[in-house]
């Protein structure tokens, strides 16, 4: 839907203006796609350091939702943070909710009304620049960025003190 070579200002202006021009419907589903995508990237660069080769990454990433990558959050974080501890429980909570509420209207189950998805749009959105500034500030990776490749497994991160001989 949005390549990362046109940026996340490309996509940011494409939910401005779906949202300006009364497309909340169309708003909430591409934010959505694009809050997993930054998630999917972060998580992604994660695994990288943690070990894990790409073609690793690309098949336990391959059919992951939000609820799925918010339970591999921890494992792979440096810190190994919850995602709701890395941009708020409250911001977790209402992705949670906007997904529920964009899987409900893909597959016919719910008609929303347009303020409803002007909100989680709204939502989506700040969640989505809490996590992107936290990935550029700790993980020192834009997931908006080009992706690293890893062919051979090796560690990057380690997260325990290796002991000191004496």
């Amino acid at each position: 839907m949005y390549p990362i070579s046109n940026g996340y200002g490309e996509v940011v202006t494409r939910l401005e203006d779906l949202t300006e021009n009364g497309h909340h419907a169309e708003a909430l589903l591409a934010a959505v796609f694009a809050i997993e995508k930054t998630l999917r990237r972060a998580l992604r660069f994660c695994m990288i350091n943690r070990g894990f080769t790409s073609k690793h990454c690309n098949s336990l990433l391959a059919r992951s939702g939000f609820g799925d990558m918010q339970n591999y959050w921890p494992v792979f974080d440096k810190a190994h943070r919850t995602l709701p501890e890395v941009i708020g429980s409250k911001n977790c909570q209402l992705v949670s909710d906007a997904v529920k509420m964009r899987n409900q209207m893909v597959h016919g189950l719910r008609v929303l009304k347009l303020e409803e998805c002007q909100d989680a749009v709204s939502s989506v959105r700040n969640a989505m620049d809490v996590l992107r500034r936290r990935s550029i500030s700790e993980l020192d990776f834009d997931p908006w960025s080009t992706m690293p490749r890893k062919i051979k497994p090796s560690l990057t991160w380690l997260s325990i003190q290796q002991p000191t001989m004496q």
